[in-house]
């Protein structure tokens, strides 16, 4: 439910205190209200709006009707470049220790003067006041700048663009501290500032902390989101980033040290570590219950054997991981994606085909079910029923799927590696077997191209990620989705699981890196501090930590205890950052992007990452970790940008690109 903030200004006693009412935002309901209706006329339903607007009792002219009615104003145009002035001689005017926050307030003001000019049809004095202040405004809002300079007339502010659907309804958020806000509010208690006040209590939510005001390297690490920072409150719900216990009555076991054979007795067993997650299985605190969400039981006991005998022949790394490069020498690839145990890769071609290769074609070739004829002579009871059911004489290193209608942007292996997941341009996804090499289910529900897709770690769920805005959780067995993850500003490029499948990790154009609940669809974590779009995301094996990589070639690391940042590496690459993954061991981060570099990062001493780490461990902005101490190696390729990462059960880094050099 939507209500009054109590810290955005406050009205003062006195004879100006009627023009110094805080305006209430715009309801929950009202915000709906008015989407529905622009979609309307949008859609040319003119009766239905008018009948809608009846019904609702919309009276209060188009102004209101639009939720641009904050936006009338008969005043002097002149007077927005004074206030604006004002504002900023003000700001420069104080002390070093308030200024890095309230100047946070310069961007939401220019916007909003410029859209009050352009609505009240002050056409020319819009353009002047944007050609002097816009240079002013910071360097990473260059493309919201570019959208705000094509509105020139009060229709285009009607218009469904993602700049207007967010500033129209919702508030940019500035936090500032206790002494901050009272400076401020003396300063706007004066007459002469009436329209500025008007403008900061309708656009601005002031989100007042006690405490002394941060510095300005500080309030660099929570900014740069298209509506500024993430409130307090945003960050405040529990989350369960341990993961699940998994009891395994196969499990071997150890004798417990000391146990001496008394009498024939045998030794007294203890369970084995869990060499996985390298933690005991004990009861965590942090970890949901098993049954906090169903989960698939799990069908293939054997492949867990084999995962488990790789994981007792993993390295611990402790220094640089040896790593293995596949390079595609034609362009086309557009998405790569590796299966866990490393047998098969995908590749997504701007064809809108898919081919799935073996990359050990002599031991495990990729083959086809048999026919029916060849099906009825198998023995449904043999222990190796699965062998048999495929057909030797189709083994190939290869296969090609189709039925896409567009690029292939994104792909994902189920766990067992019998299915493949396809998000393409054509706004579908596609689920195909393996085993058939067929299609088996269409899933439609995304408005526009599906950016990312990803299996959950069980199995059974899935999530996509679009550029309709929205992140969706879906299950194999039903073609609707099961949750629409909504709240980002712009379109989501990548998606993620938590370990424990019970959360999944967004990145989002709007620079804002979010955790949402699969229980309930609730955003839990918005994490803020980039200063360009996400473009992948990597949650780490135990769960405790999420990492990010931006167009800009930072890298941000999040606690997901608190939301808080643990470290960031700024100049991690000369270029948008592709490809994220943590080693087996949760100790590296692996991170590759469009400078054709791989950068390995020792994590061991920033984040602590284990189940007894105190919650407490986010690091303050003049305490973060400095980037080269956690740097171990960067390995250059020729001209191959690196699309994806992935260690294997055994710790080898593979990696993979197409090369992008003269093909001559």
């Amino acid at each position: 439910m939507n209500h009054q903030p109590k810290s955005n200004v406050p009205s003062n006693s006195g004879p100006t205190a009627p023009q110094q009412q805080l305006n209430p935002p715009m309801s929950q309901e009202k915000q709906a209200l008015v989407a529905v209706l622009n979609y309307l006329r949008k859609s040319n339903l003119r009766e239905t709006e008018l009948a809608l607007r009846r019904e609702a009792k919309l009276n209060g002219g188009a102004a209101q009707s639009e939720g641009l009615g904050e936006y009338a104003s008969s005043g002097d145009p002149a007077v927005y470049s004074r206030n604006y002035n004002n504002l900023k001689g003000f700001i420069d005017d104080m002390m070093d220790a308030h200024k890095s926050e309230l100047s946070l307030l310069i961007y939401p003001v220019f916007v909003h003067m410029y859209l009050e000019l352009i609505y009240n049809h002050h056409h020319q004095q819009a353009r002047q006041f944007f050609s002097l202040y816009s240079g002013e405004q910071e360097v990473y809002r260059e493309n919201e700048l570019r959208s705000l300079a094509s509105i020139t007339r009060r229709q285009h502010m009607l218009e469904e663009t993602a700049l207007m659907a967010q500033f129209r309804t919702n508030k940019f958020v500035v936090r500032v501290s206790r002494d901050a806000y009272n400076q401020l509010k003396r300063r706007l208690a004066d007459r002469q500032h009436g329209g500025l006040l008007k403008l900061i209590q309708d656009h601005v939510y002031l989100d007042v902390v006690d405490g002394s005001s941060r510095t300005k390297e500080a309030v660099d690490t929570t900014t740069g989101g298209f509506l500024g920072e993430a409130k307090r409150d945003a960050n405040r719900a529990k989350v369960y980033y341990g993961l699940i216990r998994e009891p395994d009555p196969d499990a071997e076991t150890e004798d417990a040290p000391g146990d001496e054979t008394d009498e024939g007795k045998p030794k007294r067993k203890r369970p084995k570590k869990d060499v996985l997650t390298r933690r005991k299985t004990k009861d965590d605190p942090h970890s949901p219950s098993s049954t906090r969400i169903p989960l698939p039981e799990l069908r293939d006991p054997e492949r867990s054997r084999e995962a488990l005998r790789d994981a007792y022949r993993r390295l611990r790394l402790d220094g640089p991981p040896s790593v293995c490069l596949y390079t595609a020498h034609h362009g086309g690839i557009v998405s790569v994606a590796v299966s866990d145990d490393t047998a098969l890769l995908a590749t997504g071609g701007v064809d809108a085909t898919v081919r799935v290769w073996s990359l050990s074609p002599e031991d495990r070739p990729l083959r086809a079910m048999k026919d029916p004829e060849g099906l009825a002579e198998v023995d449904l009871e043999a222990d190796d029923v699965m062998e048999r059911l495929l057909d030797e004489s189709s083994a190939a290193d290869r296969v090609a799927l189709v039925g896409h209608g567009g690029p292939v942007y994104g792909l994902s292996f189920s766990p067992d590696r019998s299915l493949l997941l396809t998000s393409s341009e054509d706004s579908t996804i596609r689920l195909w077997s393996l085993f058939t090499q067929t299609n088996l289910v269409v899933y439609r529900g995304h408005n526009y191209p599906v950016w990312s897709v990803a299996f959950s770690p069980f199995g059974h769920y899935f999530a996509s990620a679009g550029y309709d805005r929205t992140a969706r959780l879906w299950s194999t067995d039903n073609h609707q989705c099961l949750r629409v993850f909504a709240g980002a500003y712009s379109d989501l490029t990548c998606v993620a699981f938590h370990p424990n499948a019970n959360y999944v990790a967004t990145g989002s154009s709007d620079r804002n890196l979010r955790l949402y609940d699969c229980l309930n669809g609730v955003c839990v974590r918005t994490m803020t501090g980039h200063k360009g779009a996400l473009r992948c995301v990597a949650v780490s094996p135990t769960g405790r930590y999420v990492a990010s990589g931006d167009s800009l070639g930072a890298l941000h690391l999040y606690d997901l205890a608190t939301g808080a940042l643990a470290a960031r590496f700024l100049a991690a690459h000369n270029g948008a950052v592709y490809a994220l993954r943590y080693d087996r061991d949760a100790q590296l981060l692996a991170s590759a992007g469009a400078d054709c570099s791989l950068s390995v990062w020792n994590l061991s001493g920033v984040c602590p990452d284990s189940p007894d780490a105190p919650e407490e461990s986010g690091h303050e902005a003049n305490s973060l970790p400095d980037e080269s101490d956690c740097h171990v190696i960067t390995y250059y390729t020729k001209a191959t940008p690196v699309q994806l990462l992935h260690f294997t059960r055994r710790n080898l880094l593979i990696a993979c690109g197409v090369y992008a050099g003269d093909s001559n």
